[in-house]
């Protein structure tokens, strides 16, 4: 049996020195030379930066919260406040350390009682901080209002941006059952309901808060794109059949206690994937954190049993399967951003910007056509005649491109002046030693 800490051991890679070299596409340069396909249209442009909101979600939404017994200003407040808490929140292994301190404070008072005293009012404090921005959130109905108001319109716009990659991706995929863990007020059906309504017809809901099923309920009432079977539980399914086309945790990793409690549920939900397993988290060095920790238990601890394959490959962001080169080149997440409209209840509608982390696993051995072409993970920089776009690679490094018309051609030069943040560049990197 494997130990439920061997997933932090991740493989290490030796990088040489070598000279990177890159080579366009030649398929997608015969398109554009022949004027069949557009550069701002190339294949690697795959995320939906800005998310439009349905009109069915914000009327919904509208009429739950009008039927609350709460003012629209005191609505507003709270969901800012809620949403503040959980983009803060730090994600704490155990709380050994602070009790070593512990011990070692006591130890102190009889040495040193001013000292003491001082390191025991810091210790303090410092326990109240974690306390306060770590461990689970008790939702009820008030809380769950505070949510909507602060919350869902983000929630929608994330998964929306992460399940059309899925869908722009993989075409051929069309998933019939979704299994949402950490379920809360349903965006995560809202998204899907509205990009795959033509093939869905399950969508299995874990949320231990009775308040915020019954609050998911009443805003898909609105929904135009109905699931036709909707089940919600308030606790995980003992079974481990039946497996399910899409699962998805999407910011609830940071309402379990510790890791051996993530390291359960992550294998959980892997055991129930058909196809997809998607893990979202804030896009904050936490929720980075987060999104990777599940992603090497994954990776590093699923094997074959009973002639079954379990084995896995990261269809996004990462091109490639190895350790996340963001630990070994500094200490920033690897995130996305997405804009969206608030909600106008303190005014108007406001353009918002929020970023993400988050990976998509899929089952089985990436495939032999998969071009693992780099993703931009930070946003490209034009410049006058050159553009500089900072890509993770298929090499599971960190590298930076300067494209420019007279070193790789004017369509290599056009389509990357053109990507964004998140997006793919149709390049194969080359080396030569």
């Amino acid at each position: 049996m494997m130990s439920n800490v061997q997933f932090l051991r991740c493989i290490k890679v030796r990088y040489f020195s070598v000279k990177t070299d890159i080579k366009f596409d030649d398929s997608i340069n015969t398109l554009l030379d022949n004027k069949l396909l557009k550069h701002r249209k190339h294949p690697g442009i795959i995320t939906s930066h800005f998310v439009e909101i349905p009109k069915w979600i914000t009327n919904s939404v509208q009429i739950v919260l009008e039927d609350a017994s709460t003012s629209k200003s005191s609505l507003y407040e709270g969901g800012q406040k809620l949403a503040r808490h959980l983009h803060s929140r730090h994600i704490v292994a155990e709380q050994q350390t602070l009790q070593r301190r512990s011990k070692k404070s006591s130890f102190d008072n009889d040495q040193n009682t001013n000292e003491s005293d001082i390191r025991n009012v810091r210790l303090q404090e410092h326990k109240k901080q974690c306390i306060h921005n770590t461990g689970p959130i008790q939702y009820n109905r008030q809380t769950g209002l505070y949510y909507i108001a602060g919350r869902s319109l983000y929630d929608y716009s994330v998964l929306y941006n992460v399940f059309n990659q899925i869908k722009n991706s993989d075409k051929n995929f069309k998933p019939k059952t979704i299994f949402d863990f950490g379920s809360g007020i349903g965006t995560v059906m809202w998204a899907a309901s509205q990009l795959w309504s033509d093939s869905l017809q399950e969508y299995f809901a874990v949320d231990p808060s009775p308040e915020m099923n019954d609050l998911s309920a009443e805003l898909a009432k609105q929904n135009t794109h109905p699931i036709k079977g909707m089940f919600y539980r308030q606790f995980f399914p003992a079974a481990s059949m039946p497996n399910y086309d899409i699962v998805i945790s999407s910011f609830s990793l940071f309402e379990l206690p510790d890791v051996k409690t993530r390291f359960d549920i992550i294998q959980k939900l892997w055991n129930k994937t058909k196809d997809y397993l998607v893990i979202i988290e804030e896009g904050t060095n936490s929720g980075f954190t987060a999104v990777n920790e599940a992603r090497d238990i994954v990776l590093y601890n699923t094997n074959v049993k009973s002639g079954h394959n379990n084995s896995a490959h990261v269809f996004a962001p990462c091109p490639h399967d190895m350790e996340c080169p963001r630990y070994t080149t500094d200490n920033t997440p690897c995130n996305f951003e997405v804009f969206y409209y608030s909600l106008p209840l303190s005014g108007p509608s406001l353009l918002q910007k929020e970023r993400f982390s988050y990976v998509i696993l899929k089952k089985g051995v990436r495939p032999n056509d998969d071009k693992q072409w780099p993703r931009i993970v930070r946003p490209t920089l034009k410049r006058s005649r050159h553009v500089v776009c900072r890509t993770c690679t298929a090499a599971g490094k960190l590298e930076e491109f300067i494209f420019t018309s007279y070193k790789y051609g004017k369509n290599a030069y056009r389509c990357a002046r053109v990507s964004k943040w998140g997006d793919l560049l149709p390049i194969e990197v080359t080396k030569d030693k």
